[in-house]
């Protein structure tokens, strides 16, 4: 049986509901939630028990935790997943009354068996969070702060905590080594700026090729900035850019800006030497995006690409395949380049468009 939760997080506190009279286990505190049909997901699932069971249109986030028990014929396994957000006005059905637990008191409720061992991961998840937020607090620089919060227009000025990114790195290792970013990671949506780098270095150490690519997955869509996305930078990638690949096409189909401009800069960094070809330039230029933070990466990459593959790559700005602002921008980027040569440089200038 694979059944799913409901897992409301609000002021560090959780909210459980109690059993109704003439259900099973009547009396019971849980998380809502219910049975999986057959052929619908798990994030399926929650939100149509959500609207059956409460009312209301809910937005369903990371799987959070998790937990299997073998029974005779059949297994029991009980997922739970984070709300976002929602719409509507909970209204009781099947439950008679409901509870926001403060989080420290989470494991001491009274609930049914199996969602208490989902509380004890969720407590874990939450309070393993909370305690990095603090000291992500104290590694807190002012000025570098307020030099950021400039640098990052798509930000709220408040979400920005202002942790040097060495800083960042560092606790990363450390989290890494002790096997507390795990919890970290599953903690998403982050609240602050520097969360979100923290858990972009976290991902970056994943040895595992195929979890790496699913941790990335999951954070791609709470990318907001230039930053966050550019940090994002796994190191299994660059050991595997074959399997790596129908990833990188996906993400440059991606109606999410910053998961484009990700796809764009895989191709940077991994497809510009040995594994080059020319069909990846043509995949940079086939995006048609209003983005700014989109046609900035399409820059980067072909003044970038001149450096490293001039022939195959000047042809694009000779021929006016680049839409004008990004063309006059790769041309402007490759003049300040060190890796361009100055005769480069020269013949360059000319091919700048007007009007």
């Amino acid at each position: 049986m694979d059944v799913t939760a409901a897992v409301f997080y609000q002021d560090n506190r959780i909210l459980l509901m109690r059993r109704g009279q003439g259900h099973s286990y009547a009396g019971g505190w849980e998380y809502p939630g219910g049975k999986v049909e057959p052929g619908e997901s798990g994030e399926a699932c929650i939100r149509r028990e959500l609207h059956e069971e409460l009312g209301i249109d809910a937005e369903i986030g990371v799987l959070m935790a998790q937990w299997e028990r073998p029974e005779p014929g059949e297994a029991f396994r009980l997922r739970a997943y984070r709300v976002l957000s929602y719409q509507g006005e909970i209204t009781l059905t099947d439950h008679d009354r409901m509870e926001w637990v403060p989080l420290e008191r989470l494991t001491e409720h009274e609930q049914l068996p199996a969602d208490l061992e989902l509380s004890r991961q969720i407590a874990q998840v939450f309070s393993t969070r909370n305690r990095i937020v603090q000291e992500l607090e104290q590694l807190q620089d002012k000025p570098y702060a307020q030099f950021q919060r400039k640098l990052l227009p798509t930000v709220s000025p408040e979400r920005v905590i202002g942790v040097r990114t060495p800083e960042l790195r560092r606790l990363a290792k450390r989290l890494d080594a002790a096997g507390e970013g795990r919890d970290f990671l599953l903690a998403l949506p982050h609240e602050t700026f520097d969360e979100n780098q923290l858990h972009a270095f976290l991902i970056s150490r994943i040895p595992d090729f195929e979890a790496c690519v699913q941790a990335v997955e999951t954070f791609l869509p709470y990318i907001d900035n230039w930053a966050g996305c550019d940090q994002l930078s796994p190191k299994v990638f660059g050991r595997n850019t074959p399997l790596l690949l129908p990833h990188v096409k996906a993400w440059l189909q991606s109606p999410l800006p910053y998961t484009v401009r990700f796809g764009m800069g895989m191709l940077m960094q991994h497809y510009l030497e040995d594994d080059f070809r020319p069909e990846y330039p043509a995949m940079v230029a086939a995006v048609d995006s209003g983005e700014y933070y989109v046609q900035m990466m399409q820059a980067w990459y072909f003044a970038t690409a001149l450096a490293k593959q001039y022939d195959a790559i000047v042809p694009y700005l000779e021929q006016g395949k680049l839409s004008r602002w990004v063309h006059n921008k790769t041309i402007q980027k490759a003049v300040e380049s060190l890796r361009i040569d100055p005769e480069r440089k020269a013949y360059l200038k000319t091919l700048r468009r007007k009007g």
